[in-house]
């Protein structure tokens, strides 16, 4: 949407319609606007990530509690999972959650690739 907004300013300042200072600062307004989305979707990406490392702790330890022969090591790592959950998390869908962030990442670094792609696109319009 934002390039198809600065094509059809471009376009009026080919007529004489555009103060070309105004245009630059219209563009840089606009790529400003966009890294800030972009820093957005990343720290919320390292948050995605943090959470993602602490559910690879619980399945590891899952993992191993399974493997476990005696009932005290089973209850030992079963309560390291239970100190890791967060609200709405436990043993049954602590994975979906996993499954769910991992597919979360990967949408948001498509956003944001997306984004830097606008950047690009907006600093090879000519004034």
């Amino acid at each position: 949407m934002k390039t198809v907004a600065l094509d059809v300013v471009r376009e009026n300042y080919k007529v004489g319609k555009i103060n070309p200072k105004a245009l630059k600062a219209l563009f840089k307004v606009v790529i400003d606007d966009t890294l800030y989305e972009i820093s957005c979707v990343i720290d919320y990406i390292n948050y995605l990530n943090e959470q993602i490392r602490r559910l690879e702790k619980i399945e590891k330890y899952d993992l191993k509690a399974g493997k476990a022969k005696k009932d005290k090591d089973k209850d030992y790592y079963r309560e390291g999972m239970r100190m890791l959950f967060e609200q709405g998390e436990d043993f049954d869908n602590y994975q979906k959650v996993l499954s769910e962030y991992r597919m979360a990442v990967i949408t948001r670094e498509d956003v944001k690739d997306k984004l830097y792609n606008e950047i690009k696109i907006i600093k090879k319009l000519r004034i």
